[in-house]
């Protein structure tokens, strides 16, 4: 819904605002709506999921909250696992912010390897660094593992988009990179033998001293006419620091395939109009607040809340534990289509609306 050419409020059936009262609170309730607005558009044509004309009047009548005994047994049926192939897991979609945390932090413990840890650049303001955590995506810290599930959450390429999953293949500096492209020419995710050699090298930045009897011993298993670049790239490692280390990450390209790519840190921003501070510093620093920070975010579970106005790919939901007006609704309607989407416990009583919000847009005609 477009209400004139500056402001773009978005879909009021997706979850409400709450104020700190904890109470709902929507901009068309107010006394000075049809004062300041004097045009309203409802924006109807889809394209997540355009071409999919059962799903879409599936999702319609969740948005809406009219669900008959076809809706509810079609969504039902799509309570089933899917297996996927190529070994990244479909996101899995929670209420609360605890239960994402839990969920990141169990799959990244499981995983062998050394934690990697970004910390993102942010303004010396802790005021301002709350406004970044509100509005973005990114986190002001990162953990990465090897074999960590993550999303990309910018816009590169038509293809490299906000959304796409992929798994991290290993951790190097910009210099071991470029070598291995010397080398390889491009970096093969199903090669196993050569992504076994790039790590082996990784797991040496900044070592100085000799290999560790099991290093040894995969070196001496190495092919011999690859021993040598091995041993240069070990001693550039060596001369690397691991505070410049970049994930190399290995993306799930919709009906395109892999696409590996060294991922750089980032600007993400904000604008600050209407904000009000105590600070003077906050006045000093410009019309956008900037974060600094890798385009990624772990994938293996993403809160309700911070998928709203994401496409997801694949998606995992148990909407039991769903309670607030609009919050099944957003889940579902992430995925692109029905058959890389899970659902459990769908039920009628879990699917929730705003009776202010229904009344609005039927005042619309």
């Amino acid at each position: 819904m477009i209400t004139n050419s500056s402001s773009v409020p978005g879909d009021f059936y997706q979850l409400p605002p709450v104020d700190n009262s904890g109470q709902p609170k929507f901009c068309f309730l107010a006394k000075s709506w049809n004062k300041v607005i004097e045009n309203t558009v409802v924006l109807k044509q889809v394209f997540r999921q355009k071409g999919d004309n059962e799903f879409i009047d599936m999702l319609n009548n969740v948005r809406v909250g009219n669900l008959n005994y076809e809706t509810i047994e079609a969504f039902q049926k799509l309570d089933r696992q899917i297996n996927y192939t190529d070994g990244i897991e479909p996101t899995q979609l929670y209420p609360t912010l605890k239960e994402v945390l839990m969920a990141n932090q169990a799959k990244l413990n499981s995983l062998p390897g050394k934690v990697y840890t970004f910390q993102a650049k942010d303004p010396e303001n802790p005021f301002l660094v709350s406004m970044l955590d509100n509005n973005l995506m990114v986190d002001k810290v990162l953990h990465l593992k090897t074999g960590a599930q993550v999303m990309c959450v910018k816009n590169f390429t038509d293809e490299l988009v906000n959304g796409t999953l992929g798994t991290v293949l290993f951790m190097a500096t910009r210099k071991l990179y470029m070598k291995f492209l010397e080398q390889y020419v491009y970096i093969d995710a199903e090669d196993q033998a050569a992504l076994a050699e790039m790590r082996f090298v990784c797991n040496r930045i900044g070592e100085s001293g000799g290999f560790t009897d099991q290093e040894k011993a995969f070196f001496d298993n190495i092919p011999l006419q690859r021993q040598s670049f091995i041993q240069s790239c070990c001693h550039l490692a060596s001369q690397e620091f691991e505070s410049t280390v970049l994930p190399v990450v290995n993306f799930s390209i919709t009906g395109r395939g892999k696409q590996v790519v060294m991922v750089e840190k980032e600007e993400f921003k904000i604008e600050k109009a209407g904000q009000k501070s105590t600070t003077s510093s906050f006045e000093n620093t410009g019309n956008e607040l900037v974060r600094e920070q890798l385009p990624l975010i772990l994938s293996w579970a993403m809160s309700i809340h911070k998928a709203q106005g994401q496409t997801l790919d694949r998606v995992k939901i148990d909407l039991g534990r769903s309670f607030a007006n609009g919050q099944a609704y957003v889940a579902l309607s992430r995925a692109t289509c029905k058959s890389r989407l899970e659902i459990k416990n769908f039920r009628k009583d879990k699917v929730k609306t705003s009776e202010h919000v229904r009344k609005y847009y039927e005042s619309l005609g």
